[in-house]
């Protein structure tokens, strides 16, 4: 596969998060969002490693999607989110019971500079995170990670080697379906 063909599925990843959003489903298009970073993470992930981990999703996150983000949670926390919201639809995880992660909430949206001056964005054991700014750096992250695939020789053969074992939709044409 080549670098177009992971580009082109990444862009099919990141519209199918705005496609759910602009449609009103808030959660599934976050679901959605933390989909994608599996997938980029387990690209990435090291050489010898057999299969992908809570480990290199959090080390992508680390490197590809907080640095200079808006987003007032650490990676820990956005592992404990995605464990919650996919394996149960709530912001509790093994990983926040444990104190490894505090549970994320959502608004939804844009919010101004007026409203993030009065915001609690952080309170106890809950990170609140604005939709819309997870969206940005999941979007700057891909920059960041499309930009590591044009300076690090390894990293892109890594990753293109990985993008042969992507499932392809086929679409019969009107005389195979006959």
């Amino acid at each position: 596969m080549t670098t177009d063909t992971l580009w082109r599925t990444i862009t099919e990843l990141v519209k199918s998060v705005h496609l759910l959003h602009r449609n009103g489903l808030h959660i599934p298009s976050v679901m959605m969002t933390y989909t994608a970073i599996d997938i980029l993470a387990a690209l990435a992930r090291p050489a010898n490693a057999q299969e992908t981990s809570g480990a290199n999703f959090r080390a992508w996150v680390d490197q590809y999607l907080l640095p200079g983000s808006r987003l007032k949670c650490n990676a820990d926390d956005i592992w404990g989110a995605r464990c919650g919201l996919l394996h149960t639809y709530a912001p509790e995880s093994r990983h926040s019971r444990d104190g490894r992660a505090r549970k994320l909430v959502y608004a939804i949206g844009v919010l101004d500079e007026s409203a993030r001056g009065t915001t609690q964005f952080v309170s106890g054991e809950y990170v609140t995170v604005v939709s819309q700014d997870l969206f940005d750096a999941l979007s700057e992250g891909l920059k960041r990670f499309m930009d590591a695939l044009e300076a690090d020789p390894e990293l892109r053969e890594r990753v293109t080697r990985r993008t042969d074992e992507f499932l392809v939709p086929w679409v019969p044409t009107t005389e195979q379906a006959e």
